[in-house]
């Protein structure tokens, strides 16, 4: 039995019986690889680089999901405290 066929790669079994292990080596960054059958077949990798590798959400997206988007916040006053844009070149010139 196999115990690991490289410092990085896993067979399925010796995966699950040391899952702890393998999830520990991902943690310090250090991608590990579960084979089936001696294929290749899944990656455990940090929070950290999966989320690097994820593209990042549209900004439609997100502000669908947002958690305001149901709620019943009170807009109506918001114009009082409205400043309106102000022309920074046009304030230098002066």
């Amino acid at each position: 039995m196999v115990a690991r066929l490289h410092d990085h790669a896993w067979n399925l079994q010796d995966a699950k019986a040391k899952l702890s292990e393998l999830v520990d080596m991902a943690q310090a960054g250090r991608a590990q690889v579960i084979l089936r059958r001696g294929k290749p077949a899944a990656a455990v990798v940090s929070v950290a680089q999966y989320e690097a590798m994820r593209p990042p959400k549209p900004l439609l997206s997100f502000l669908l999901h947002s958690p305001l988007m149901r709620s019943e916040l009170d807009l109506t006053h918001a114009e009082e405290h409205y400043d309106p844009p102000v022309d920074l070149f046009d304030e230098v010139t002066r």
